[in-house]
């Protein structure tokens, strides 16, 4: 890497890195004007920090150049969830929790709904139709609006408790790509904007660090290793991190292990205790309960009856009924909660192939018909690899979560190789070999005597 580009990664890196993760929140009162003012400013550094990254990124190669997000100080709470959002989650949620029983399953729905809708930014035609479909919108402006909704929705950064969402690009330099793709995520979608050499150990490092960064490193070994493939052309990256405190704590004196009669046999579990008034959720196949942390937020815990499975849950229209609303859910019972939670610490690795194309998004990642035409028209691109982590951990104290979505392109053929002269204008040592054996080696200080 240059002197010049290790400059800007780190001068970038450093102010992203403070604003994300430092940014407190403001007094409602404030909020209005303040995510204005911000919104606009950052979308106007973005898109001058792309500019000049990509340019500086064309002629600088095989170093990368970053520009980080800047993210508002403040954001303005919504209640509101665009429509289309609950037919993803209707579709999605079986398919990405369901499968063989008996395995531990962690899925961000919010995660992957902020990443699709980067995605239909990069493609046109049926391509984009189908992730549209998915999505529930009828085109890119009423997604746009849908995504920007969800993201003040979901965001919170204070003392309280934390909600962080990121995005971000990794171009590759050597692919013929237009600016117009990274301009549109950095302004509608704080997507930080990173170019280099795929196949660069040090390109794949600074992914990996990005992703570390943005979850707390609470995914480091999911994505230990990641690295990217040399033909890829671009990668989409998007980012959850949760941490929230219980209002009422557990007493950790009241914790004691416990039997938990896993389908594989019972195991020994540390199940925490408490007793307080509360409303219990009565379905017509599971009882719940839900646990509010000191920010505007709440665990769910939903237990099947007896014969149900989590997986048949699931796709249980009441599930999805309580998750969303559940202020309004039918079937509230004012109850004295006599609790016993087993802590957990649970995560899984999702290959999103397969269950995108049950879904409906099929040319994507078909070769012959995905159109990626915003992103790039000399090259034939498709969807190659798509994966989710995500883990959820809870204590006494509260919960912590993270999750990532990585969505890679590559091009359907190889790079065209850089051209490196050599002239043997001066004297040279030759070698001719017959399986590995050097049956001539010779050096010519003359080539014509």
């Amino acid at each position: 890497m240059s002197e010049k580009s290790e400059k800007l990664y780190q001068a970038i890196g450093e102010v992203g890195e403070d604003l994300a993760l430092g940014a407190g929140e403001e007094p409602a009162r404030k909020r209005r004007s303040k995510w204005t003012r911000y919104a606009a400013s950052a979308a106007a550094v973005l898109l001058g920090v792309t500019a000049v990254v990509w340019a500086f990124a064309k002629s600088a190669t095989p170093a990368y150049a970053v520009a980080e997000a800047v993210y508002p100080a403040s954001v303005e709470r919504v209640t509101e969830t665009p429509a289309g959002l609950t037919g993803f989650l209707e579709k999605s949620i079986p398919v990405f929790l369901g499968g063989e029983a008996g395995k531990n399953r962690v899925y961000s729905p919010v995660n992957l709904y902020i990443a699709l809708g980067m995605l239909a930014e990069c493609t046109d035609g049926e391509s984009r139709e189908q992730i549209l479909s998915l999505l529930g919108e009828g085109n890119l402006e009423a997604q746009r609006e849908a995504v920007t909704m969800v993201w003040k929705k979901a965001f919170r950064n204070s003392e309280r408790g934390k909600c962080l969402l990121a995005n971000s690009l990794w171009m590759n330099d050597a692919a013929d790509l237009k600016p117009d793709v990274p301009e549109r995520l950095a302004a509608d979608y704080f997507a930080s904007t990173f170019s280099g050499r795929m196949g660069d150990e040090k390109y794949d490092r600074a992914f990996v660090d990005w992703i570390n960064r943005q979850t707390g490193n609470f995914l480091a070994e999911h994505i230990a290793g990641h690295a990217f493939d040399p033909h890829g052309v671009m990668t989409l990256a998007s980012t959850v991190y949760f941490r929230g405190r219980w209002t009422d704590e557990f007493q950790k004196e009241n914790t004691a292990p416990g039997v938990f009669h896993a389908q594989d046999g019972d195991v020994t579990a540390d199940f925490m205790h408490d007793s307080q008034p509360g409303i219990v959720f009565r379905g017509e196949r599971f009882t719940a309960f839900a646990r509010s942390f000191t920010m505007n937020a709440q665990m769910l815990f939903l237990l099947p009856d007896e014969g149900v499975t989590p997986e048949e849950l699931a796709g249980d229209p009441e599930f999805l009924t309580l998750i969303t609303g559940w202020r309004n859910f039918d079937g509230q019972i004012e109850a004295r909660i006599e609790l016993a939670l087993p802590k957990f610490d649970v995560s899984s690795d999702t290959n999103l192939m397969d269950g995108l194309q049950a879904l409906g998004m099929r040319d994507v990642f078909d070769q012959a018909a995905a159109d990626f035409s915003p992103l790039t028209e000399s090259t034939p691109v498709f969807l190659t690899r798509a994966e989710h982590a995500a883990r959820v951990a809870i204590d006494e104290e509260g919960c912590t979560a993270a999750s990532y979505v990585i969505l890679e392109m590559d091009g359907a053929g190889e790079w065209e190789p850089e051209p490196i002269a050599l002239t043997f204008d001066r004297p040279f040592l030759f070698a001719v070999a017959e399986a590995d054996l050097p049956v001539f080696v010779g050096i010519v200080h003359t080539p014509a005597e």
